[in-house]
């Protein structure tokens, strides 16, 4: 039986694209042997469903259906540079989402519960919204000075409201391993249902 590498997400607006283009380029003369997020596979993970028989996926997409209509649209926009486990031995390159925070969270409890009741487990991790700009090959000590002319540049433009955007609906994802790295393509929307 053929299975999908499954996720749930919002996408982003062109602009907050642009926005994580010109991160990425600030930050890769900073550090090398980081495999940087290709922008078409930017996006905002809610659930991470792993390997999903592929005749699951209509339940997976009335699931989701079944959580979005229960929202209305969401205001965000990009916020600070972090790193997981924390810039000073990073392993992963991220950029936090602010914006409607409480309502972002409410969505992704609801669509963990409508997944949960199509059969997959609940997420224990706390939900911590954010896009992965890159990913360390091996693990390594920074400063947190290699970032500061980064960090000064998402300051400058935080309060830019070119980089607010607004999201519609969630979309059910499937990721494909290729050579040049993952290649994900939307097999579901759902949209919100409270406007």
């Amino acid at each position: 039986m053929k299975q999908l590498r499954t996720f749930i997400a919002l996408e982003l607006s062109p602009a907050v694209r642009k926005h994580t283009l010109q991160l990425q380029k600030r930050l890769q003369p900073l550090i090398d042997d980081v495999r940087w997020s290709r922008q078409d596979g930017i996006h905002l993970t809610l659930k991470f469903l792993g390997e999903v028989p592929e005749i699951e996926l209509p339940a997976v997409c009335q699931a989701v259906r079944a959580a979005a209509e229960k929202h209305p649209p969401l205001q965000l926009q990009p916020t600070v540079l972090g790193a997981f486990p924390h810039l000073g031995r990073p392993r992963v390159f991220w950029l936090g989402v602010g914006g409607e925070h409480e309502p972002l969270l409410a969505l992704q409890q609801d669509v963990d519960r409508c997944l949960n009741q199509a059969g997959f487990p609940i997420e224990h991790r706390r939900f911590h919204a954010h896009l992965t700009l890159g990913r360390c090959r091996r693990a390594r000590d920074l400063e947190d000075g290699h970032f500061q002319s980064a960090v000064d540049w998402l300051a400058e433009s935080a309060g830019d409201p070119r980089l607010q955007f607004q999201v519609n609906e969630v979309a059910t994802f499937a990721s494909f391993l290729e050579p040049g790295g993952a290649r994900y393509q939307a097999i579901g929307h759902a949209t919100f249902g409270i406007g």
